[in-house]
C-alpha cells in the first residue's frame, strides 16, 4: 500500500513557529494563540479577503492577533518601552503596513465580541490603529517628497564620476531624515500635516546643501541657468528652494530656526553666521541670514552625531510601533517590511517623479507632481533648484 504524505502543518503549528522565530514573550505568545483559536473559525475562512491566498490570509491574521495581544496585554505595564512592536511583527510576517491596516478593519469587526470580552469596551481606542494609519500615510508621503528632492539635489551612489566618490551619500541622506524625525519627536506639534512636513524637509535640504561637500551635489552653481533666484551677492538659496518646491519663504526661515536650535541642543554645537565662514559649500551663495555649524558633518564627529540622532529619533510613545527610520526604504509601496534593513548603507530611492499624492492641498499636490527638468540628474545634467 502506497504511503500517504503527512498532513500539512496546522495553523497552530505555523503560529507557534512564527512566535518562536520572532522570540515573542511566552505570555504574549500563549494569549495570542488562545485568541487565534477563538477567532480562526471566523476570519481564516472568510471570503471577504478577495483574491488573497490562504497563506497571505494566515499571515495577516497572525500579525493581527500578535499586535492585539502585545498592545492590549502590555498596556500600562512597566515594560511598555520594550514591548513587542508592530514594525517587528509585520517584518516577521512579511507584510506591508498598508496591507495590514486595510485588512485589520474587517478583522476587528469579526472578533469585536471576543476582544470586548477579553480587554474591555475601549479595546479599539487602546489599539490606536487609526492614529497609526494616519501617521503612516503622512510620513510615507513626506518621505517620498524627501527622497525625490534629495535625488534631484545630490548625486546618487550610481552617478558618481569617480569610484567611491559618493560613498557617504546615503549617510547624508539618512542624516537629514533623522534630524527631521528627532525634531518631530521633540516637537510633534510642528509637523501635524503634509504642508508642515514639506516645509521642515525643505529646511533640512537647505541645511544639507550648506554643509554637505559640494562634490556630492548634482549641479554646479557656476553659470547655471537653473538658479533662478539670485542677489548681487550670489545665489539666493532659500528663495530658489521655495520657488521650486512651492513653499513659503517666511515659513521656511521659521522652520530653519527651529532646526538650528535643535541642532545646537542635540550636538552641543554653537551656530555661527555663514557670512563669517570660508568653505566651498558656501561659494557663490548669498550667505545673508544663513547659519553654519562648523563640525556638523566633520569626519571626526559625523559618526557620533549620527548615532545621537538615531537615539533621539526613537520614541517610546505609540508612534514607536512603526520605527519611523524605515520610511526611507521602498516607500513606493508604503514601506515593505520584508525589504527593510536595520542600517542605511544600501539605501537608494527612485529618481522618477512620484505619482500624485492624494492630498486635499493643491499646493502640495502640484509640488509633488512637478516633472524633472530636462537637465535633472535623471537626464544627465544639472538640477533645477
Amino acid at each position: 500500500m502506497e504511503r500517504q504524505p503527512p498532513p500539512p502543518p496546522a495553523v497552530e503549528t505555523h503560529f507557534a513557529d512564527l512566535c518562536k522565530e520572532l522570540e515573542v514573550d511566552e505570555g504574549v505568545a500563549s494569549e495570542a494563540a488562545a485568541l487565534l483559536e477563538e477567532g480562526k473559525g471566523v476570519f481564516l475562512t472568510s471570503p471577504s479577503f478577495g483574491s488573497k491566498s490562504p497563506e497571505d490570509v494566515e499571515r495577516l491574521c497572525f500579525a493581527f492577533v500578535l499586535y492585539c495581544v502585545a498592545k492590549l496585554k502590555g498596556k500600562g505595564m512597566k515594560q511598555e518601552s520594550s514591548r513587542f512592536r508592530l514594525w517587528k511583527i509585520l517584518e516577521g510576517c512579511k507584510l506591508k503596513y498598508n496591507d495590514f491596516f486595510k485588512e485589520s478593519q474587517q478583522l476587528l469587526s469579526k472578533i469585536d465580541h471576543v476582544l470586548r470580552g477579553r480587554y474591555g469596551t475601549d479595546w479599539e481606542d487602546q489599539l490606536e490603529l487609526k492614529q497609526l494609519q494616519s501617521l503612516v500615510n503622512l510620513l510615507a508621503d513626506a518621505s517620498r517628497f524627501y527622497c525625490k528632492a534629495f535625488n534631484e539635489l545630490f548625486l546618487s551612489a550610481s552617478t558618481g564620476q569617480e569610484p567611491g566618490s559618493t560613498k557617504s551619500n546615503p549617510e547624508y541622506f539618512c542624516f537629514g531624515w533623522l534630524i527631521f524625525l528627532a525634531l518631530r519627536s521633540k516637537s510633534p506639534e510642528l509637523f501635524k500635516d503634509l504642508v508642515s512636513c514639506i516645509h521642515g524637509l525643505v529646511a533640512i535640504l537647505a541645511i544639507l546643501l550648506i554643509h554637505v561637500p559640494a562634490k556630492f551635489r548634482s549641479f554646479t552653481i557656476e553659470g547655471s541657468s537653473h538658479l533662478i533666484k539670485q542677489t548681487v551677492r550670489g545665489v539666493d538659496l532659500l528663495a530658489s528652494l521655495c520657488h521650486n518646491y512651492h513653499t513659503s519663504e517666511d515659513r521656511l526661515r521659521e522652520m530653519m530656526g527651529k532646526f538650528h536650535k535643535a541642532i545646537e541642543e542635540f550636538f552641543s554645537m554653537k551656530a555661527v553666521r555663514a557670512s563669517e565662514c570660508k568653505t566651498e559649500t558656501l561659494d557663490k551663495i548669498d550667505t545673508d541670514g544663513l547659519i553654519y555649524f562648523r563640525d556638523l558633518l566633520d569626519k571626526e564627529c559625523f559618526h557620533s552625531n549620527f548615532e545621537k540622532l538615531e537615539k533621539l529619533s526613537s520614541t517610546t510613545s505609540w508612534e514607536g510601533e512603526l520605527d519611523l527610520k524605515r520610511f526611507l526604504i521602498n516607500n513606493d509601496n508604503i514601506i515593505s517590511a520584508g525589504n527593510s534593513s536595520r542600517d542605511f548603507t544600501n539605501l537608494s530611492c527612485p529618481k522618477r517623479v512620484f505619482e500624485t499624492l492624494a492630498s486635499p492641498t493643491k499646493t502640495i499636490k502640484n509640488m509633488l507632481t512637478v516633472p524633472s527638468s530636462p537637465s535633472s540628474p535623471a537626464n544627465g545634467g544639472s538640477v533645477k533648484i
